[in-house]
């Protein structure tokens, strides 16, 4: 699950004796049953539990929310070289980039230093020069973050 499952109500009124309701700490639903459920938002009717003594709810069951996604890991790798495509003789500044992998745990435990390949892609056909471009990394089914975003490339 991501986050806190949200109850709508979020409170639920009481009544009953003064003495009983004092010491009441909460009402509760029943459980959200997760299991097999894929990555998506879920809602469902839970039904609360009945109040004990002479004690009454003023609804008898709310709509919960949940979101679920799966486990996500993160890994660090720094100093990775920047590779400039379609221009052959362009170098970026700086020359390397620290990259964080954000994913499922059994994809980020099998990478490697040498599987990342931060790339910034130069289509200018002009003999020298130099241009800001962003740097691209792309892993299937991973967030990734660059640092710096942008280098410059010369030619």
């Amino acid at each position: 699950m991501k986050g806190v499952p949200v109850s709508d109500p979020a409170n639920v009124r009481v009544r009953g004796p003064k003495s009983e309701v004092a010491v009441l700490q909460h009402a509760r639903a029943d459980a959200f049953d997760v299991a097999g459920l894929t990555e998506s938002s879920y809602t469902r009717m839970l039904a609360i539990d009945r109040p004990t003594g002479h004690l009454t709810f003023d609804i008898r069951s709310v709509s919960v929310t949940t979101q679920i996604t799966r486990e996500l890991a993160e890994k660090a790798f720094t100093k990775i070289p920047v590779v400039v495509v379609g221009q052959a003789k362009g170098k970026t500044i700086p020359t390397d980039v620290d990259v964080r992998i954000s994913c499922p745990p059994d994809i980020v435990h099998a990478l490697r230093p040498e599987q990342i390949l931060p790339r910034v892609e130069e289509t200018s056909t002009a003999a020298s020069g130099s241009e800001s471009r962003p740097v691209v990394v792309t892993i299937d089914k991973c967030e990734v973050h660059v640092t710096p975003e942008v280098v410059v490339v010369r030619w």
